[in-house]
């Protein structure tokens, strides 16, 4: 399990004000994602009120239109270029196509923002490349909307087995600037689903 490709791994990276951190972590749900230098945040991205669903809709309209807080879009399915900042972590899931079937299901209904303290913003949309979606979420008194474009989805046969990913780009009204993969593979050598 050791020796599996680099697309098969998972990381995240957390800019915080000032420059890029590297973070470790211990989440049970693949994810990968690259992160740019650190931009200058929009003020309106914070707040000490939870935004209403309104408030909320209108800013993913606005941010429909805008581009991605970086050029290198899609970057993360093959060379992420030099100067980015990752950090990696995966977890085997178990094993078997129908648990692999399972945690498709689990993605597309974006399953994995269910931690607790985030909430998706609209947990109804389909995952979809070009649709939007937002984070909302609330830590040390504050609330945080993040605005994200899905870059694709891809649903795929390998050699080794399936793929499945759902693939984001951050939109302006966001924390951070990059890209974030959500991603679940079943290797049908070993049974594994990672």
């Amino acid at each position: 399990a050791r020796n599996r490709r680099r697309s098969d791994r998972l990381s995240f990276v957390i800019l915080r004000v000032g420059g890029p951190r590297r973070l470790r972590s211990t989440m049970s749900w693949q994810t990968v994602s690259f992160h740019a230098s650190p931009k200058v945040m929009s003020a309106s991205v914070f707040s000490l009120r939870r935004p209403g669903d309104a408030q909320v809709q209108r800013v993913l309209e606005v941010q429909r239109e805008l581009p991605f807080t970086y050029l290198e879009v899609g970057a993360i399915e093959s060379n992420i270029p030099p100067g980015y900042l990752t950090n990696s972590t995966r977890a085997e899931l178990g094993s078997g196509e129908k648990l692999y079937e399972s945690a498709v299901s689990a993605l597309r209904e974006w399953r994995q923002f269910d931690v607790g303290w985030v909430d998706l913003c609209w947990p109804t949309t389909v995952p979809e490349t070009g649709a939007v979606v937002g984070v909302l979420a609330r830590a040390w008194g504050m609330w945080a909307l993040s605005v994200s474009r899905i870059v694709a989805v891809i649903d795929e046969r390998t050699a080794a087995g399936r793929r499945f990913a759902v693939i984001y780009g951050t939109l302006p009204q966001h924390v951070e600037s990059g890209e974030e993969r959500f991603q679940i593979t079943w290797n049908r050598d070993d049974d594994a689903v990672w």
